[in-house]
């Protein structure tokens, strides 16, 4: 997992009160929430995926070659952990359980498609090019 590390925020969600307000609650009673509660907890200031309803958002990702692109978890607590897998290899976040976040650079141009190992259905693709 070179260039990449997991950074644990979840007492930053309990801190600032997410957790029980109910902005982190999943439901498919409706339209998804908007993530940047969650983004903004976490501290993510730049390009990034949030996870939320077993999809990763946006689900295609642009970025300019030797951008870091965070993850985060925004599922409700009480729900499974997700990975973040590229489909080639590049790197693996591991579990992440809700409010945890993973950071990648990417160098390199290209298309880098992904998944998460525990659901296989959730996919995504970060495409890196010049702007």
């Amino acid at each position: 997992m070179g260039g990449s590390h997991r950074v644990h925020v979840v007492p930053i969600l309990a801190a600032a009160g997410l957790l029980g307000a109910g902005l982190l609650a999943c439901g498919d009673a409706g339209p998804v929430e908007p993530l940047a509660d969650c983004l903004d907890a976490a501290g993510v200031t730049g390009p990034a995926v949030g996870i939320r309803n077993f999809t990763f958002i946006p689900d295609t990702l642009r970025v300019d070659p030797g951008a870091r692109v965070t993850w985060v978890n925004c599922e409700d607590p009480a729900l499974d952990a997700h990975t973040t897998t590229a489909d080639g290899g590049e790197w693996d976040s591991g579990l992440m359980s809700a409010g945890e976040t993973f950071e990648r650079q990417f160098d390199q141009t290209g298309a880098f498609p992904y998944h998460c190992v525990p659901h296989p259905s959730m996919a995504a693709v970060v495409i890196v090019d010049q702007s």
